[in-house]
């Protein structure tokens, strides 16, 4: 993740506007759609929050956006939003295209696979999703319950985010050296 959210070339208005895409599809774990339907109503970057409104299964939430995705999106909204947004400024949506228009989702798969090219990853294999994948990943690894990744990801059943534990050895051992009495 880090290779990629490195890769724009944040003094352009469209490298700024992508590395704010980037740094919010993995602080938020939003799905495509989610990313492309978001508001600039819908946040709150001095409390720290996005909400998404109708997701998958038209549920509603609140999700939390870290430090480095607030940053970049407050660049963003100063810097080059309002020139992405000459052509239409009623226009909501957070994101907007060069042309000032909300992204397509082929649109937002080619600005990411891009960008993992060009940090020399399989551009292919990555996706929207491969973000929203990473943030569950490093969230349960780093020690957050499955339960509240289950209310950050919007998903109805923790079954559907318990594909998202991938435990290494090393997980396992810093878990028994944490909760063992005698670890």
């Amino acid at each position: 993740m880090r290779a990629i959210l490195g890769q724009p070339v944040i003094d352009t208005i469209l490298g700024l506007r992508d590395r704010a895409i980037l740094e919010v599809l993995y602080s938020c774990g939003l799905r495509k759609s989610e990313l492309i339907a978001l508001t600039t109503d819908a946040l709150n970057l001095e409390e720290g929050w996005v909400s998404v409104w109708a997701g998958k299964g038209n549920k509603d939430r609140v999700v939390p956006i870290g430090r480095m995705a607030r940053l970049f999106v407050k660049q963003y909204l100063t810097l080059a939003r309002p020139r992405l947004a000459v052509t239409a400024p009623s226009i909501r949506n957070l994101f907007l295209s060069s042309k000032g228009c909300p992204f397509s989702k082929n649109a937002l798969l080619l600005i990411i696979q891009k960008y993992a090219a060009r940090a020399g990853l399989g551009a292919q294999q990555i996706t929207p999703h491969s973000f929203r994948h990473a943030f569950a990943t490093h969230l349960i690894q780093n020690g957050a319950s499955l339960r509240h990744v289950q209310e950050m990801l919007g998903h109805s059943k923790i079954s559907s985010t318990q594909i998202y534990i991938h435990l290494t050895i090393k997980d396992i051992k810093r878990t028994h050296q944490r909760t063992h009495p005698l670890g």
